[in-house]
């Protein structure tokens, strides 16, 4: 949990998924109505259910269950094509200062014929060799002016053709081993209609939802992810919290007052015990495991 539950009355922009916040943490609740009731928030509800989280909310998707990956991917590759064709929607300064979206990795780590799976996979140990997985030029103190970086200036003006209708030469400009790029590589398979086929939404509805939190990512705008065990309690959990990871920090949401990637817990003990950060949840010992 990036921030504390009071922190979510600073919110522009809520999506609540693998969460029925407003009946299994009420507490937690209490802070999204503020921020609705005062600041005018939005509050988007993601959910195979329409729960009562969902009869608060000003936008309720329903998903097929465990669809999450695919449903987030598609926000990402459109907050991707978004942000190369409209950046002063976004905060580019974020992006570009603070993740590592400009830096230039050592090896190329998506082959074009992956499938998905990046360089270094044992297919027989079922791991990836991580060797090749560094940046061309380290980022040290003495090195950051030297970067091999493309997207650093203000406003992306050395991006010339970010705003070219072909996807393949807008991209194609940027150096191949740019994260940015390899990012967009990779989720350009996520399209509207291939996610509305996995999801069950509509290419309609999706594209309402997806610019709907995409505002978000304005200088002057805060969004954050609530999420409980209908995101956690799947054998890719962590993928799915990876996935949101990526989106929030594209949208410039980490680290700001109102932001951030915000578990829904156990109230009175591992709620507790992580806002306090006096132990990892996961660390528990369960008394009658044996």
């Amino acid at each position: 949990m990036t921030n504390h539950w009071i922190d979510i009355k600073n919110a522009d922009y809520i999506m609540i998924i693998g969460s029925n916040a407003a009946e299994n943490h009420p507490i937690s609740f209490k802070w999204v109505t503020e921020a609705m009731d005062k600041r005018g928030a939005r509050l988007i509800s993601v959910d195979p259910r329409y729960t009562r989280t969902s009869a608060r909310a000003d936008m309720f998707v329903r998903i097929r269950s465990g669809t999450d990956i695919a449903f987030v991917g598609g926000m990402i590759l459109h907050i991707l094509e978004d942000m190369r064709k409209n950046p002063g929607k976004y905060n580019i300064e974020y992006v570009s200062q603070y993740t590592n979206a400009a830096y230039i990795v050592k090896d190329q780590v998506l082959p074009a014929d992956n499938g998905g799976v990046f360089t270094g996979w044992d297919a027989t140990k079922k791991t990836y060799d991580k060797a090749a997985w560094n940046y061309k030029i380290e980022d040290t103190a003495a090195n950051k002016p030297n970067r091999e970086a493309k997207l650093l200036s203000a406003g992306w003006a050395d991006w010339t053709e970010r705003a070219n209708p072909d996807p393949a030469v807008a991209w194609g400009q940027l150096d191949a081993n740019c994260v940015l790029r390899l990012l967009y590589e990779h989720y350009k398979r996520y399209d509207q209609e291939t996610i509305s086929r996995i999801t069950g939404v509509s290419p309609e509805k999706l594209l309402e939802v997806y610019a709907e939190y995409a505002k978000s990512g304005a200088k002057d705008k805060a969004g954050t992810i609530m999420y409980a065990m209908g995101t956690t309690q799947h054998t890719y959990g962590t993928q799915n919290i990876r996935a949101y990871s990526i989106l929030q920090s594209l949208l410039g949401n980490m680290g700001i007052a109102g932001g951030g990637i915000n578990a829904l817990r156990g109230t009175s003990n591992v709620q507790g015990s992580t806002d306090m950060a006096s132990c990892p949840p996961d660390t528990r010992i369960h008394r009658y495991s044996q």
